[in-house]
């Protein structure tokens, strides 16, 4: 195989986008939010069709892999590889058009960007995944996503009309419901054809499941291809992780925005009592029935933000949405109160129809992951189980047996999320390295525990890396076999996102884990070298960052990360800093390496510290690495001349008009650029005439009773410029 130089040079020459091989760079690429880790060769960020089509291409030519990728919100690997990023989150995110209740969006687009977009017109895009305000469709589109709302809207698959894709020899095709055509025909024809007989055979064979499962996202959904004598490709390249063909635009179905919403807040003693109660308050038709143990809602009432709306002591909650228009919202609000307010266990209800009481409980939830990332210990809530899901009824009897297989092993564990749907995702406390050894016998345990239910491996977040050695037990032989002829058909060659649904291996894979081996609370000792870190508050800041995503928020509620939003590429979020962190840790880039073009990209504004959910050290860590790479390297000319301000205002100060006259030149402006890296297009501060702090010292003014003094510190701008 060709280098990555080398690879990077040649795409770098097929297409417009950027091609990005720096040792650094990849290593930000080389991990998502599941436990795996895997280095790529390069990194496309992808501006259009053509350049997709063009980077795939090659890649059929030099038989390199290749994988699409979003926001790397994924906790199964999926966008993992050793081969070529499609990066779709930095340039491709148009909009439109908007025709009636349908919508043509590419696959860089983020949902919530998407929905703020629509609100004006009353349409919304209805799977809402608890990343939906930083992951993208076409991510949406490679997992087929959904979200607490899938009582009433569904998975992604269920609102597609047609893809925009790009097949495994680089053309570009079409992909939209029609009659089957004749699989002996060539090029797309052919292949439709052949895959409307491998859905009228899979049609055939029997499935693992029950008809209640509410979710499954395991292997390839096949059998949903064909109905009667109309064929919808969409359907089975949905859920596919970019193993079938890469999307690059989708055209999406629209449901009217609902015209009010209200909740109900049960909150118990118990964590298994409230699951036992699911069937009964689905009977009041709820548009999500969603559950948090009192794990999740303990470090949630860390943060002030959460703390008002979570009483002391809460075991669980049980929280149940309703909508439509004001009448029925509020209707079926009061009927599930009375009818639910006698169930076993139940501490309080409370009946919400303020809106910002509602979008604070969500948050609380959309905030679950990170939030259980402020354990201090080194303890990890992993996701290596969290996926699997069961027939609503039997929800509360299979987390009980789990929590037993768990304890069986000596761990805690934690539980959230669609209740409504039959699936929580279950999460072991453990310390990845020390206790890995476990993780396939749990996982095996933990699946199989689910097939006996009627359920299903995955039911949410994909197979990637992580559950694909599941697919052929769970299905069969038979089954298996169609997968196999599926994946062939659309990727002869195998380069499409290899090592995702169709495996040999039988067992939970270890190759590849994000966290290092050894004794430490989390693995490798690490202390400051520029900054005092108390315990292992640096060593929590590499590890325990869980990759989620949420410094990529584009919530108009939030403020980090500044630096992100400006720019939208991953260098610049918070999380790729602590990656560099991670990475240097590891031994997987030095400080011969140059990370400064990742540090550079933060304003230290330490919105980041105060947002994370997981509580890291973002800014100190920035400091920290700052300080390492300067000692390595010293301080180029724009930071000597930062550092230097002072002095450089004190002489401006003896001279304040012909200072502020020299600056304002084009060409002293053109040379500050070239020099110092300052852009000349950003106007400079003129310089005082009279620095404030020789002003004539005046008297302070009496204090009134009963009235506090204010003292004034004069910084160095303040003193020097006007």
């Amino acid at each position: 195989m060709r280098d990555a130089e080398q690879v990077a040079r040649d795409l770098a020459a097929r297409i417009e986008g950027e091609v990005l091989a720096g040792r650094v760079i990849r290593g930000l690429y080389a991990t998502d939010a599941s436990i795996y880790r895997r280095l790529p060769l390069c990194v496309v960020r992808v501006k259009s069709l053509d350049d997709a089509a063009a980077a795939v291409a090659y890649c059929a030519e030099e038989g390199i892999a290749l994988a699409p990728r979003g926001a790397g919100t994924g906790l199964a690997g999926e966008s993992l590889t050793r081969g070529v990023v499609l990066d779709f989150s930095a340039h491709m995110r148009a909009i439109g058009p908007v025709e009636s209740d349908e919508v043509w969006v590419e696959a860089g687009v983020v949902p919530d960007v998407l929905n703020r977009t629509l609100r004006s017109r009353g349409l919304l895009f209805g799977p809402d995944p608890a990343t939906s305000d930083r992951c993208t469709v076409g991510g949406m589109v490679g997992v087929n996503s959904t979200g607490g709302h899938s009582l009433v809207y569904g998975d992604t698959r269920r609102r597609l009309r047609a893809l925009e894709v790009v097949l495994a020899d680089g053309t570009a095709a079409m992909l939209a419901p029609g009659p089957p055509p004749d699989p002996s025909a060539r090029g797309l024809d052919g292949l439709l054809g052949r895959v409307a007989v491998l859905a009228r055979k899979a049609q055939a064979l029997p499935l693992p499941f029950g008809p209640t499962l509410a979710r499954n996202r395991h292997g390839y959904l096949l059998w949903e291809a064909l109905r009667g004598d109309r064929l919808d490709p969409t359907q089975v390249v949905a859920g596919s992780e970019g193993t079938l063909a890469v999307v690059v635009r989708a055209r999406l179905a629209l449901d009217p925005v609902p015209a009010a919403r209200t909740m109900l807040l049960m909150q118990f003693t118990d964590r298994i009592a409230p699951l036992r109660l699911v069937p009964e308050a689905l009977a009041f038709k709820p548009a999500a029935l969603e559950f948090m143990d009192d794990v999740v809602l303990r470090m949630a009432k860390e943060m002030p933000a959460f703390a008002p709306v979570i009483a002391s002591g809460a075991g669980s909650w049980l929280v149940a949405s309703f909508e439509g228009t004001a009448e029925e919202a509020r209707g079926a609000l009061h009927a599930a109160a009375d009818g639910l307010r006698g169930a076993p266990c139940l501490a309080a209800i409370e009946a919400i129809e303020d809106p910002r009481r509602q979008s604070l409980i969500n948050a609380v939830r959309q905030a679950a992951v990170p939030l259980l990332f402020r354990r201090q210990d080194g303890y990890i809530p992993l996701p290596f189980i969290e996926d699997a899901a069961v027939p609503p009824e039997r929800l509360g009897e299979y987390i009980a047996q789990v929590e037993a297989i768990l304890a069986r092993h000596g761990l805690e564990m934690t539980c959230y999320a669609h209740a409504g749907s039959g699936e929580l995702h279950v999460r072991p406390f453990m310390r990845p390295w020390r206790q890995t050894g476990l993780m396939p016998r749990i996982a095996d345990e933990v699946l199989e525990c689910a097939l006996r239910h009627g359920g299903t491996a995955s039911g949410e977040h994909g197979d990637g890396l992580l559950r694909s050695f599941f697919v052929r037990r769970q299905y069969g032989d038979e089954m298996w076999g169609l997968f196999k002829e599926l994946k062939a058909a659309f990727d002869p060659a195998g380069i499409l996102n290899p090592g995702k649904k169709v495996v040999e291996e039988r067992e939970l894979p270890l190759d590849d884990l994000r966290y290092p081996r050894g004794d430490a609370a989390f693995g490798v000792p690490l202390r400051g070298e520029e900054l005092h870190f108390a315990g292992e508050e640096l060593a929590r800041a590499a590890f325990a960052c869980t990759g989620c995503g949420s410094c990529r928020t584009v919530k108009d509620t939030e403020r980090m990360c500044p630096v992100f939003r400006a720019a939208g590429v991953e260098e610049a979020s918070p999380r790729a800093k602590l990656n560099v962190l991670r990475d240097l840790s590891m031994g997987n880039v030095s400080l011969a390496h140059d990370v400064r073009g990742v540090l550079d990209l933060c304003l230290w504004c330490r919105s980041c510290g105060r947002e994370c959910p997981s509580g890291l050290s973002v800014p100190e860590a920035i400091i920290e690495l700052r300080g390492r790479a300067a000692r390595a390297h010293g301080l180029d000319a724009g930071a000597r001349a930062a550092s230097s301000l002072p002095a450089l205002a004190a002489a401006g100060a003896a001279f304040p008009r012909l200072a502020t006259f020299l600056q304002g030149r084009v060409p002293v402006r053109a040379l500050m650029e070239m020099l110092l890296g300052i852009d000349a297009g950003k106007p400079l501060p003129a310089l005082a005439r009279r620095r404030l702090c020789r002003a004539p010292a005046r008297e302070p003014a009496p204090v009134p009773p009963g009235k506090t003094g204010v003292a004034f510190f004069a910084d160095l701008f303040v003193d020097y410029f006007a």
